[in-house]
């Protein structure tokens, strides 16, 4: 029997029934910690589906291409003359309307309708284009993109402590399967299961994850811990706590200025 406990115990609302916290000395929740998604060098490609670059390619290959050349090469001298001319000269315009940098001029109305056209839907490609490549970076570095729905209707393997009450939050709370739960009893354990594909995602209490992250930055990211908890607070059998409360305002002072100097080294 201890008349006293001082370390890093989570306050919750089931312990009060035994044992009386002191006031807490550091915030804790739980969260979500998974491998980050690494950017590919053909990022560039995503925000349009194969099918969209196919019609596209053969948009550009027949409007500005094929049709700009039947009109304009008999009468135009820029698109006149030797065949590696002239198809130079079609290739060059056809890129540069990409970016509404053509200069060549165009004789012929027909063809004027037809630039017209293709300008019109090159405005709306870009447009599109840019907005869905944004987005997707910009949610790539803000969200996991796994989340807990996901992984409890995939049955994906998650790890946890087995020492800490997140194994029992995880099966009564938020309804995990027990037989994907995986227990971990290390730090350096999560990263070698990561690494093993044993599991997909970690639940760890908010400093551990911060201390985690902070190791191995470059390999995986946090979400935010949207399930808060009581905090971090010293424990006492002894239902007159005022003793104990007095007892330890230096040692949480002390606590609380030690995590406040791990955060700022880290």
């Amino acid at each position: 029997m201890f008349d006293a406990v001082v370390g890093d115990l989570t306050i919750l609302a089931e312990r009060l029934e035994y044992v009386e916290f002191s006031q807490p000395y550091a915030e804790s929740g739980l969260s979500m910690i998974v491998p980050s998604t690494e950017e590919s060098a053909w990022m560039f490609l995503k925000p349009f589906t194969w099918k969209t670059w196919l019609i596209t390619g053969a948009m550009i290959i027949y409007i500005t291409m094929l049709i700009v050349w039947f009109f304009e090469h008999r009468f135009n001298p820029e698109f006149s003359g030797p065949w590696k001319k002239q198809i130079g000269t079609t290739l060059w315009f056809t890129f540069s309307t990409l970016f509404f940098a053509h200069r060549e001029k165009v004789y012929s109305n027909f063809t004027r309708v037809v630039v017209i056209v293709w300008l019109f839907v090159v405005l709306i490609l870009s447009s599109s284009y840019t907005a869905s490549l944004s987005s997707m970076l910009t949610l790539q570095r803000l969200e996991p993109g796994i989340d807990i729905e996901s992984l409890k209707s995939s049955n994906s393997p998650v790890g946890c402590d087995g020492n800490s009450f997140v194994r029992n939050y995880l099966e009564n709370v938020l309804g995990f399967d027990s037989k994907n739960i995986v227990i971990l009893t290390n730090e350096s354990h999560y990263k070698a299961e990561f690494k093993r594909k044993k599991i997909v995602a970690a639940f760890l209490e908010l400093p551990y994850q911060k201390v985690f992250i902070n190791k191995y930055c470059k390999g995986f990211t946090a979400s935010a811990p949207p399930y808060r908890f009581g905090g971090f607070g010293f424990v006492s059998s002894n239902y007159n706590f005022c003793t104990f409360s007095f007892y330890t305002s230096t040692t949480c002072q002390y606590y609380y200025r030690l995590a406040l100097a791990i955060n700022e080294f880290f």
